[in-house]
């Protein structure tokens, strides 16, 4: 019984050993797996125009409240509303019956106080010669040439309220201030309206050309800025684009100006740019989506989307492919977006291999086989010099 035992061990041992040099082949047939093949492009730098995308107000170039210098009954309204209106053009007229009893009796003071001013004059000659030859005392010739100067000063007093009653008789007829376009009418005809009163009677608005104030949070500002004085941004200009309900407007505008401070209430710095309206499609109060230009980097890396990887930090990183074909991943910096490319601020240099395709086969320190990226589609080609792209802070 322990013989046949024995037996049947040796017989499994031959067994297994049989098994395993038939599965293994010798160390010296054993063959080195080949280097995966993977898509690379050569990676260019170019200057680049930066753009920000940023919310705007359109807001009126000149606005005036038409309102009242003097007080009456409205008699009659002038204008269409909603109509374009002229400089000077009449809008309004107040009854004047009181207006012109004020000129006329204005005009009877003035007469008055001249008639007098000529007995007054002749009366100081009179006495400037009597005095010559002591015909009357001094102190009635001083006495008649300060008639006198009296008598002047109430013609020029007469002469003013005279103007005046006729600039408030003028003021009768309410005329445009400014050219535009004019609200609808606040007050009808029939209505009794002061000088002091803090309702207007309607609006003028100038439309073309129009602003439209743009709003940057202020530290998205300081790092323009920033770039700026370092020299890592080139200016690119003042052009301003604006997109209406999702559709570019037709005309582009340029900027004029921008706040030198900070809002307190939302922390943002507002730019104003200037647009031509010749088709009324800006109005002022409505909301549009701007593009500046922030400035031209002038060394930057265009690089496919797939390229680009992220950690579970959300940061950028890049295959790079070095010159003894092993891969190493580097982090990236973004810079902005353009088409189905990344503008790569650093992290890359001119001349290096960036694999494109085929990252899920590597690993830091494989070597690979690297081939020209040839994208399936033709896509949107990389931009020129002159191209800007959507900045993606």
């Amino acid at each position: 019984m322990r013989k046949k035992f024995v037996c049947l061990i040796l017989s499994g041992a031959a067994l297994v050993a049989c098994g395993k040099s038939q599965q293994e082949p010798a160390a010296g047939e054993r063959s080195a797996s080949p280097a995966p093949e993977v898509a690379v492009v050569s990676i260019t730098e170019q200057p680049l125009v930066l753009e920000q995308t940023l919310p705007a107000r359109v807001a009126p170039l000149r606005i005036a409240e038409v309102r009242p210098q003097v007080s009456g009954i409205i008699e009659k309204r002038h204008f269409d509303e909603g109509s374009q209106v002229s400089v000077g053009e009449l809008l309004y007229t107040i009854n004047s019956d009181d207006y012109e009893v004020q000129v006329v009796r204005t005009q009877a003071d003035l007469a008055g106080a001249r008639a007098r001013l000529k007995n007054l004059q002749s009366e100081a000659e009179r006495y400037g010669d009597l005095i010559k030859t002591r015909g009357v005392s001094r102190q009635q010739n001083e006495r008649a040439q300060a008639e006198y100067q009296q008598g002047r000063a109430d013609v020029q007093a007469a002469e003013a309220a005279l103007q005046q009653a006729r600039l408030n008789l003028s003021r009768t007829q309410i005329r445009a201030p400014i050219a535009g376009h004019i609200s609808r009418t606040w007050l009808t005809e029939g209505a009794l309206v002061s000088a002091d009163q803090s309702q207007p009677l309607a609006s003028i608005q100038q439309l073309d050309p129009i602003y439209i104030d743009i709003v940057q949070p202020a530290q998205q500002w300081l790092e323009t800025r920033q770039k700026r004085v370092s020299g890592a941004l080139q200016p690119a200009g003042d052009k301003v684009t604006v997109a209406i309900a999702g559709a570019e407007y037709t005309h582009r505008g340029n900027l004029r100006a921008e706040d030198a401070s900070v809002s307190p209430e939302t922390g943002v710095v507002t730019l104003r740019a200037e647009f031509p309206n010749p088709d009324g499609l800006l109005l002022p109060g409505m909301f549009v989506q701007a593009k500046i230009q922030a400035g031209i980097a002038p060394g930057v890396a265009l690089v496919p989307q797939q390229a680009v990887h992220f950690d579970g930090r959300g940061e950028a990183q890049v295959w790079i492919v070095g010159d003894d074909q092993s891969v190493a991943l580097r982090p990236v910096q973004l810079l902005a977006s353009r088409g189905d490319h990344w503008a790569l601020e650093s992290g890359v240099s001119a001349g290096e291999q960036l694999l494109v395709e085929g990252s899920f086969k590597v690993y830091p320190g494989l070597a690979v086989n690297p081939v020209p990226w040839n994208p399936e589609s033709t896509g949107e080609e990389l931009a020129s010099a002159a191209s800007p792209v959507e900045s993606r802070k």
